[in-house]
């Protein structure tokens, strides 16, 4: 006599679970947040800074400024402001964030390819786009020139 055995239908019950779990985990990764308010490290940010070419790292470092992977170009980033757009963290942590080791502008191409020309070295620019915390990754939607109000009248 077999005994019968419920390895069956305990396999697609556990594959089902499975499934679901990854089905909700990307669904929490597009939104940003977890239905509780805690955070999965996605944030809307708006950057103002200037570019500097890594030559002159002891000309301009500051507690501000990181390095930025634009393409594989490197450059220094003097950060002058950093606003989280949301409004769900402040100023001063999103800064405490885009600080990491290498922080890696991604974009399409009209975006990103201005920012390899050497002659924006010492400019002032705005970047908006979405800052992966965990990969130290901002996916750039925006690039403005920032220009002073005496350059404007000139």
């Amino acid at each position: 006599m077999k005994t019968k055995r419920p390895w069956g239908i305990a396999s697609i019950t556990i594959l089902v679970t499975v499934l679901l779990c990854f089905a909700s985990f990307d669904q929490v990764q597009a939104q940003g947040t977890f239905s509780s308010g805690g955070s999965v490290g996605l944030y809307r940010v708006k950057v103002v800074g200037n570019f500097y070419p890594l030559e002159q790292k002891d000309k301009v470092w500051s507690i501000n400024t990181t390095t930025v992977n634009v393409k594989n170009k490197e450059w220094l980033f003097s950060i002058k402001r950093a606003i989280e757009l949301t409004g769900e963290m402040d100023s001063f942590e999103i800064l405490k964030n885009l600080r990491a080791a290498i922080l890696t502008f991604r974009g399409p191409d009209n975006l990103i390819d201005p920012l390899l020309n050497p002659d924006i070295a010492g400019r002032r620019f705005a970047i908006q786009g979405t800052f992966y915390i965990s990969t130290g990754i901002l996916q750039v939607y925006s690039v403005t020139e920032v220009i002073k109000k005496k350059e404007k009248k000139e």
